[in-house]
Formats: C-alpha cells, structure tokens, sequence
C-alpha cells in the first residue's frame, strides 16, 4: 500500500452517485453530495494561526480564525469590523484557534 489517502476527496473513495435535489433561486438543481466542502475551512484556520502566530497557544475563545468566505458577514453585517470567524462545523478547529497546538494536545491527552 502506497500513496495518499484524503478524506475530503470523496470521488475517488467512493463509488457511485449520491445526489440530491433542492431549489434555488425558484429553480430545481441536483447537488452532488460528494464535493469538499471542508479543506478550505483548513487552510483558513491554520494560515490565519500562521499569520497571526498563535500555532503553539492558541488565540482565544473571544477570537476567531480570518476568513476570507464568512468574515466579510461578522465585520460589516455586525460591525465587528473583524473579518473572523468565531465558531467552526469541525469542532478540531475550533479547539486549536483557541488553544493552539500546545494546549490542544495538553487536552487531548488528558480526556484519552
């Protein structure tokens, strides 16, 4: 066994078609529910950690990681002026935007 293995490449790691419909916009569209929809929510996280130098302790909870696809709401829709996202769905993000690597792994261990 060799090679790579990506979790959020669902094309190539399962077969078949799952889709589903919905409406938008007054029109019916088929969605393919096999799409990434988490890797940028990664790179986010962690270039912001990397900008910001807050990898090892983290930031904290009354801060957010940068985004660039969902800060523009949280800076001018309620004026934080902060283009930052406070909460992720992936709750490993969150976890390491507040505490950072050294205290996340701290954590970790602690409830293993």
């Amino acid at each position: 066994m060799n090679g790579t293995f990506n979790i959020f490449n669902l094309e190539e790691n399962i077969s078949g078609t799952y889709t589903s419909e919905k409406i938008k916009e007054g029109k019916k569209i088929e969605e393919n529910l096999k799409i990434d929809t988490r890797t940028f929510l990664y790179e986010e996280v962690v270039s912001s950690a990397l900008k910001n130098d807050y990898v090892l302790f983290g930031r904290t909870p009354a801060r957010g990681n940068d985004s660039f696809y969902f800060g523009n709401f949280t800076a001018e829709e309620l004026g934080t002026k902060r283009y930052e996202r406070y909460s992720n769905e992936v709750s490993i993000l969150n976890i390491f935007t507040w505490t950072g690597f050294g205290w996340g792994c701290s954590i970790f261990f602690c409830f293993l």
